[in-house]
């Protein structure tokens, strides 16, 4: 037996993740949060004290993402064994962090979870992928310059 939480959420829209909770994240510039905003079904409200601030998110983007860089390349299995081969690479940099949190406002970053407890031989794992803010490749320009 096992429980999960695996699914993407917007601030654009409501996403149900399972059968029994909708979810939704509102950014509140006044709070200074990004909120996860949890109603039942029925769209009754139910939670939202969980919630990431501005300050953390700020710290983890300029430190983690200022710079990125996509490497493009093409691959192949050769006897079960992949090799690659690196034809382009663009360079980018951060436009700053209220491009950010437009971005999630508008539904162009969104934030996946991916976790599960598991139950298997009478023990008792989390198997936590993480929480992820993810942009489809073809936004990144909207996110850097």
């Amino acid at each position: 037996m096992s429980k999960a939480i695996v699914g993407d959420v917007y601030a654009n829209k409501d996403n149900m993740i399972g059968l029994y909770y909708i979810y939704r994240i509102k950014v509140d510039r006044n709070k200074q949060l990004i909120r996860l905003l949890i109603s039942n079904y029925n769209g009754d409200f139910i939670d939202s004290s969980i919630s990431w601030s501005f300050d953390y998110l700020r710290d983890k983007l300029y430190r983690k993402l200022k710079y990125l860089a996509l490497v493009y390349a093409k691959s192949k299995f050769i006897d079960g064994e992949e090799y690659f081969l690196y034809n382009r690479i663009a360079f980018f940099k951060l436009r700053g962090f209220d491009s950010f949190l437009d971005l999630i406002e508008n539904g162009k970053i969104h934030i996946q979870f991916n976790a599960r407890s598991i139950y298997s031989n009478g023990k008792h794992k989390i198997h936590d992928h993480g929480t992820a803010f993810k942009i489809h490749e073809r936004d990144v320009q909207l996110l850097f310059y």
